[in-house]
């Protein structure tokens, strides 16, 4: 029995790790993934993969004119810069190493807690807010990134043999 005064140290972070590099040649992966990067966004032959990267970087030529300018607006990079949102991940990780037996079935729930992170960052709004002109189209409220509900939807996680 530990003493009031004693630390005991409930990081499992060496045995996590530890527990991955058993997994050996594999990587998670994060974002627009497999046959949804290449769908359709449009009418332009914008696909959401190329969506995803206006919005993650920004560009000033967008639309038709190649004239209309989109901010940057960095889901995925600010999501893995966010102390708090790693520190929950790193928490449902912990969780899932205490239930779970194989590096994989870990890197796999570090994918879609990651995946599902960037999507809880989007529906919380991304700045800049949307122009004057988009949010009239759209209506008073709206939330960068999230009209439909498609392009949220299309981020994903997973683990992949290198």
């Amino acid at each position: 029995m530990a003493r009031e005064d004693q630390i005991i140290d409930k990081n499992n972070a060496p045995k996590l790790l530890a527990r991955l590099r058993e997994a050996g040649a594999a990587e998670i992966r994060v974002g627009i993934l497999g046959d949804t990067a290449s769908e359709q966004v449009g009418g332009e032959g914008l696909t959401m993969a190329g969506l995803g990267a206006v919005h993650e970087f920004g560009t000033d030529r967008a639309g038709k004119n190649h004239n209309v300018v989109i901010p940057e607006r960095a889901h995925l990079r600010s999501t893995w810069d966010d102390r708090a949102v790693m520190r929950k991940a790193v928490r449902k990780l912990n969780e899932l190493y205490a239930r779970t037996g194989t590096a994989k079935q870990i890197m796999l729930g570090a994918a879609i807690i990651l995946a599902d992170a960037v999507k809880e960052k989007i529906n919380r709004g991304i700045s800049p807010a949307l122009s004057a002109e988009y949010e009239k189209r759209r209506g008073s409220g709206a939330t960068p990134l999230v009209h439909t509900g498609r392009y949220r939807n299309s981020i994903q996680g997973q683990v992949v043999e290198r």
